[in-house]
């Protein structure tokens, strides 16, 4: 599999310098904005971000699924909510292949649920 590419595309800001004019000089002639850079970030490790998102979401859900949301107070049903919607959303990036941030939402769901099974009181 080849390696992803990112593009990441965002406008450059002007110095501090370049937009204040000094009193009674006439204001700087208008330029152009310089064109809007790509950066690209390869990544060579996706089959481990793959397989550790993978390994979490599996875990963090098996975990969420033994646990009743409904017996829990309402701050620890929000955290629930929380590692839930943080699954969901890492199990979309896995179908888009983008394994670095499915890895990511896997890892904050991972200790979300940790968490709230440590803390879990019932009403």
């Amino acid at each position: 599999m080849p390696p992803t590419t990112i593009k990441y595309r965002g406008a450059r800001r002007k110095p501090a310098a370049a937009l204040a004019t000094a009193p009674g000089a006439a204001a700087p002639a208008a330029r152009s904005a310089p064109a809007a850079e790509a950066t690209t970030v390869s990544l060579d490790d996706d089959d481990s971000n793959r397989l550790r998102a993978q390994t979490l979401l599996d875990e963090t859900g098996a975990k969420l699924t033994s646990i009743n949301r409904s017996q829990l107070t309402p701050e620890n049903a929000a955290a629930y909510d929380q590692a839930r919607g943080l699954v969901d959303a890492g199990r979309n990036a896995m179908r888009e292949q983008d394994y670095l941030a499915a890895a990511g939402l896997a890892e904050k769901a991972s200790v979300i649920s940790r968490q709230l099974a440590t803390r879990s009181p019932i009403r």
